[in-house]
């Protein structure tokens, strides 16, 4: 008789449906009783597949910070260096006071 694929995981997956805030352990303890045996690894990394992500990135669009970081690394280039940049940005803060 061949073994059925993502038993387990579709088990584990089963467990963190009913009990989200479940840790490791005790998801483990609740697999046991229903006769399935799987590691810690394969439970945290299912577990770990349910939250979202916090990259920087979104739906492949890059963070505003990246987006700033750009547009300085685009400025110290046209101003001539890093230096020049500086020394742009403290007459333009005069400017402004």
């Amino acid at each position: 008789m061949a073994k059925r694929r993502g038993r387990k995981s579709d088990a584990i997956r089963q467990v963190l449906a009913e009990h989200p805030e479940a840790t490791v352990k005790e998801i483990q303890a609740a697999l046991a009783a229903k006769r399935v045996k799987a590691s810690v690894a394969l439970i945290s990394k299912l577990k770990s597949g349910n939250r979202q992500r916090r990259n920087s990135q979104r739906n492949g669009k890059p963070s505003p910070d990246f987006a700033r970081l750009l547009l300085a690394k685009q400025f110290i280039r046209e101003a001539g260096g890093i230096e020049s940049a500086k020394e742009a940005l403290q007459q333009l803060a005069k400017l402004l006071d």
